[in-house]
């Protein structure tokens, strides 16, 4: 809030990781419903003034890898998942139909609910080898968390995980192709962060099957 009225309407956060994020109104913002919702596109864009507008709707979507993934087949989505990605370009454009109404099912309260439920979950499994400070995973909550990252000392084999259904992207990969000296801290996330999932879509048996999978790829103390 303090920036954002220093800088005058002149701050842009990405929320990305963040849709229930709230807007002072002071501040650009964006957030992505596909990253929350398994929708095919789209976002909300939060402005300090009204824009006046209108945008054709975003068409060109690929809805295979949502149906793909509902019924169980999880390697044949991720391909199809990529296949959506490329279509996906800077232009400006609005939403597509198909997410929008899809959006308008969504129990918003309740995915709020099983993300933060999900995430205390994780945390309390894995808290003891969690190289991330214990202060900064207290301070999630109240928000709504995005992921469970779960930073190791060592990095284990993600192809494991594919195997048994946990997919798990990588951030930042671009860091360990780039010729830079230095950041030895940001390269070490990229191959030892786990971003695990903690999607409201997921049931306690599939969180508890995940515990499992990588707490025996990894030295519990």
């Amino acid at each position: 809030m303090a920036l954002s009225q220093q800088l005058d309407g002149q701050l842009v956060l990405d929320n990305t990781h963040a849709f229930f994020e709230k807007s002072y109104g002071l501040t650009w913002s964006f957030n992505s419903t596909r990253k929350f919702f398994g929708v095919p596109d789209g976002g909300f864009l939060y402005s300090p003034q009204y824009i006046d507008e209108k945008y054709e709707p975003n068409e060109p979507v690929i809805t295979d890898h949502l149906w793909l993934s509902f019924n169980g087949k999880y390697e044949e989505a991720f391909r199809q998942y990529q296949q959506n990605e490329t279509l996906q370009t800077h232009e400006r454009n609005g939403m597509s139909e198909l997410t929008k109404r899809i959006l308008f099912g969504v129990d918003f309260p309740n995915v709020s609910r099983s993300r933060k439920r999900h995430f205390r979950m994780l945390d309390h499994a894995f808290r003891a080898i969690n190289k991330i400070p214990h202060s900064l995973l207290d301070a999630v909550p109240p928000a709504v968390p995005f992921c469970y990252p779960l930073l190791l000392e060592q990095p284990i084999d993600k192809n494991v995980l594919y195997e048994n259904k946990i997919y798990v992207p990588t951030f930042w990969a671009e860091m360990l192709t780039r010729n830079t000296e230095g950041y030895d801290f940001e390269k070490s996330l990229v191959n030892n962060l786990l971003i695990l999932p903690i999607d409201h879509r997921l049931a306690e048996a599939d969180l508890k099957r995940m515990v499992e999978v990588v707490s025996s790829l990894v030295e519990v103390k």
